[in-house]
């Protein structure tokens, strides 16, 4: 829906449509930061921006995200967090049943990320389970 250079891939409807239309019969969501507040925003809510998303604002958005779909893992490369100095980044899996998960790593600056989102979503919900 977002790309990672910003660009939106969806007009608003059919994004609106993949909401209510799509997600109720999803398993796992995976958006990364800006997909998810573009979500949030079009059911109702929102977030900010992606500076402003703190760790617990970004525990609050996946788990808001979970009341539409099974399960959200929430991609954090788009913006790291400061760790004992450090950039890193914090993938955040949750569940509508409030249970979660933290994936943090080290923030590696790279222009070849193409599907990296898709492959970290199935690394880490076939670890859940």
């Amino acid at each position: 829906m977002v790309s990672t250079s910003g660009s939106t891939l969806l007009p608003q409807d059919a994004t609106k449509a993949y909401l209510t239309d799509l997600l109720p019969y999803a398993t796992i969501l995976t958006p990364n930061l800006p997909e998810a507040l573009l979500l949030a925003q079009l059911a109702g809510k929102d977030f900010g921006t992606v500076e402003e998303l703190s760790r617990d604002k970004r525990y609050e958005l996946a788990f808001f995200l979970a009341e539409k779909v099974q399960w959200v893992l929430l991609k954090g490369g788009h913006a790291p967090l400061e760790r004992n100095g450090e950039k890193v980044v914090l993938d955040i899996l949750v569940n509508r049943n409030g249970q979660s998960k933290e994936f943090i790593s080290e923030f590696s600056r790279s222009k070849s990320t193409h599907g990296t989102g898709c492959t970290l979503a199935g690394i880490a919900f076939t670890r859940w389970i």
